[in-house]
């Protein structure tokens, strides 16, 4: 692999760490709200339990879910991927 493709994984990796980090967070928040176990908390977010316990479990999340999960819980486009200043 070239550096610059090295360069690329490593960028990919990062960003599906923190948009994993980010969805905890959710996830934590959710459950602070009485969605406590993985079914309630997919249904939440408009994604099947399954696809959620793959997320969580480090399977990458396609930037078409993570828009859609921002957008059901009303948080600026990007927010998943750390690229709004919103916490």
């Amino acid at each position: 692999m070239s550096p610059s493709g090295y360069a690329a994984s490593a960028h990919a990796n990062a960003a599906a760490l923190l948009r994993r980090q980010r969805l905890e967070r959710l996830l934590l928040r959710l459950s602070s709200e009485g969605s406590s176990d993985v079914e309630a908390q997919a249904a939440r977010l408009s994604v099947a339990s399954k696809a959620l316990r793959d997320y969580m479990s480090g399977v990458p999340m396609p930037e078409a879910v993570a828009r859609d999960i921002e957008w059901t819980l009303a948080l600026p486009v990007g927010w998943l991927d750390g690229q709004t200043g919103v916490e």
